[in-house]
């Protein structure tokens, strides 16, 4: 309870764990390539959230408020600009990739499930047992076991990233 004296609020304190974990993910900060800082960055925020499962829900609950913090955005939309993005397409680039590794890292530290559904009603996951073979038989067919966390997301990860240059192009045949 002594933090509370040298903080003005429990949002302060929650603030600092946010700007903590931003500088243990140790985000890019340097010019560089935007798939290059996507990718490197995405990989930092999923270690994160593997090292700090019960912290990580901050980042949705929070957001980023420092601008120590904000300093990792500030690359990622540099680095988006001069790769050609307008100001108004890298600011929907920095949230959509924002929002992409805060839930990958969400689902990765099982926050959704534990912190927020504690006394309530549990979310439901697909059960195949429930379902019958004859009305879903892609569903049985699917081999789940060879899907894993990681390939999801850099699944996810590359999806985003050539969604991105895909627009990028098309942009640019239109000017």
């Amino acid at each position: 309870m002594s933090v509370y004296y040298h903080l003005p609020s429990r949002g302060a304190v929650l603030d600092g764990v946010v700007d903590r974990l931003m500088q243990e993910a140790d985000l890019p900060q340097a010019p560089m390539r935007w798939q290059d800082w996507v990718k490197e960055s995405a990989t930092r925020f999923v270690r994160l959230a593997e090292t700090h499962p019960h912290s990580f829900g901050l980042f949705q609950l929070r957001g980023i408020s420092s601008p120590d913090a904000f300093r990792p955005m500030e690359a990622l939309a540099d680095s988006l600009i001069r790769g050609g993005f307008t100001l108004d397409d890298a600011w929907e680039v920095v949230l959509v990739f924002s929002n992409y590794v805060v839930a990958v890292g969400l689902g990765l530290s099982g926050f959704g499930r534990r912190e927020l559904w504690a006394g309530s009603i549990e979310p439901a996951e697909p059960r195949r047992e429930l379902m019958s073979p004859e009305d879903f038989p892609r569903l049985h067919e699917m081999d789940t076991e060879s899907v894993t966390p990681a390939s999801i997301f850099h699944r996810g990860l590359e999806a985003l990233i050539n969604g991105f240059e895909a627009d990028l192009r098309r942009r640019r045949r239109r000017q």
